[in-house]
């Protein structure tokens, strides 16, 4: 048994090649196989369809296909993005004269190395960084970080973290280069280094 497709842009043309192949193959198979007639089955019908390419599907599987393509070009852009773009943003990543915050991860790196600070240290790095050069009393300091209303007692202990978080951050605690004691008023974040 043998079937005969053939497949062109034009249905009659189809047609009549496969039935001009069909009759060659009956030639050739009387003679080769030394029979009397080849049975033939039916002739070759006009195609009432294309056999080709669904044009509608393949534009709907190439408009599917692009929009995932899209999406995973986007998604990866997105990503891969580190830029501030938002004032979230510019809070998330605080980068001031060397001393870099990442609040999203609570990390401060001075110079690139990563220090390891406390959480009142870090939140109060993060307090005067977000207000560079703004005095902070040690009142201010301590009802911000601790939540707390502030005794004259609690003065020593904001002096007592300060010194701790300018051990951890400045070159040389002893002349601060980044927290300042402004004199009878508090302390500052100086943007500028020494």
């Amino acid at each position: 048994i043998i079937a005969i497709t053939v497949e062109d842009t034009d249905p009659v043309r189809a047609m009549r090649t496969a039935n001009a192949v069909r009759e060659a193959a009956n030639e050739h198979i009387v003679n080769v196989m030394d029979i009397q007639a080849v049975n033939v089955v039916e002739t070759a019908n006009l195609p009432t369809n294309a056999s080709g390419p669904n044009t509608l599907r393949n534009i709907a599987l190439g408009g599917i296909l692009g929009a995932v393509l899209t999406a995973a070009v986007l998604t990866v852009r997105f990503l891969m993005d580190d830029t501030i773009k938002t004032s979230e943003d510019v809070e998330k990543y605080l980068e001031l004269s060397g001393i870099r915050l990442n609040e999203e991860f609570n990390e401060v790196y001075v110079n690139g190395e990563e220090k390891e600070l406390s959480n009142i240290e870090y939140q109060m790095l993060l307090l005067m960084m977000k207000h560079p050069r703004k005095i902070f009393s040690a009142q201010n300091l301590y009802e911000s970080i601790w939540n707390e209303p502030y005794f004259y007692t609690c003065n020593s202990t904001v002096m007592v973290h300060i010194r701790k978080l300018r051990v951890k951050i400045e070159k040389d605690p002893q002349k601060p280069e980044y927290i300042k004691t402004e004199w009878g008023k508090g302390y500052k974040f100086d943007a500028y280094g020494a």
